[in-house]
């Protein structure tokens, strides 16, 4: 998680102008305080509280007259999220006084909470049978300036309203599909091997792979990516969500240095793969057999990544493939 000087400077603002309110009129309740409604944009400023995940909830019938500020698509997602917190979360008190409410879950219990409002200098959660937690804004103050020092590199997961655009997301992933296009087409017609594609080129080629298997993918940054090239998110077979910390490898073989390095790197990931053009030497193969390796540690070696590329169909030529197919029986 990456924190801008600006945004906590941004945040100290707002707490002198909340101050200022509590002092005079005031807020008697938090949740009919403004504080609800500024984290709701801004659920990234708590997650260092102790949170891995947010949710933003939208009341049913409340999505239409907030048009005007989010994106519809977002709305129908975070409403259909607020019909499901007794059955997905666990909550069932969430009063929905302005409207719109932000739950968190605890990364240590897994438990979530939902936030009920700023008052006096602290933070006040409801979680699952009317349990309470109390942080300090102090105390979440002085972590914000630390993250702005030391990013933390640890996977977190958040809606944020203003920032989520599915049309620049599906446009991105568009192109990201565009630009492997023809090379997979090389590849399946074998003109190509996949050890001739440079690692650049084969990160990208991994991750259009990952996304046609139905995976959720984000491609790190070339410098700083905190020891993986891709982070995959899937539903595990429970339905719940399972982050994946892909590490790519364009070797003819990946040893026992290679992973012992992608284990340390990912040590807070709860799975990881590793894919490679060439093979995985012995040693790996042991490693991977481990009691603690045999269900966290994924190997997708040069033979796995050429089943993927011949299963490979574009979404959009799918139904038209199958047609085809269909048609020269």
């Amino acid at each position: 998680m990456y924190l801008l000087k600006n945004d906590i400077e941004q945040f100290e603002a707002y707490l002198q102008e909340f101050e200022e309110c509590e002092r005079g009129d005031g807020y008697d309740d938090p949740a009919e305080g403004s504080s609800v409604e500024y984290f709701f944009d801004r659920p990234h400023l708590l997650l260092p509280l102790g949170f891995d995940e947010t949710r933003p909830l939208v009341e049913p019938g409340c999505e239409y007259w907030l048009e005007k500020h989010y994106d519809r698509r977002w709305l129908d997602r975070a409403t259909a999220e607020a019909e499901a917190l007794g059955v997905r979360y666990g909550l069932s008190e969430v009063t929905f006084e302005l409207g719109i409410e932000t739950i968190f879950r605890n990364s240590a219990q897994g438990a979530w909470y939902w936030l009920l409002g700023l008052e006096r200098g602290h933070l006040l959660f409801r979680g699952p049978r009317n349990s309470g937690a109390t942080f300090s804004i102090s105390d979440l103050l002085i972590k914000l300036r630390k993250l702005v020092e030391s990013p933390d590199y640890v996977p977190k997961t958040l809606w944020l309203p203003r920032i989520w655009t599915p049309e620049f997301q599906d446009h991105d992933r568009q192109k990201v599909s565009d630009d492997v296009a023809s090379l997979l087409s090389s590849l399946q017609d074998e003109k190509i091997q996949l050890s001739e594609i440079k690692p650049v080129v084969f990160e990208e080629l991994v991750a259009e792979l990952l996304r046609s298997k139905g995976m959720d993918v984000y491609v790190t940054k070339r410098t700083r990516d905190g020891g993986r090239d891709i982070i995959a998110r899937m539903e595990s077979t429970l339905g719940d969500p399972l982050t994946i910390a892909v590490e790519v490898k364009q070797k003819p073989v990946v040893g026992t240095d290679d992973l012992f390095k992608t284990l340390k790197a990912n040590e807070n990931f709860p799975a990881i793969m590793i894919a490679t053009a060439g093979r995985f030497s012995a040693g790996v193969i042991k490693q991977k057999a481990a009691e603690s390796n045999q269900l966290r540690l994924m190997l997708k070696d040069g033979v796995a990544l050429s089943q993927w590329v011949e299963s490979y169909i574009r979404p959009e030529y799918s139904h038209k493939k199958r047609i085809n197919k269909d048609t020269s029986r």
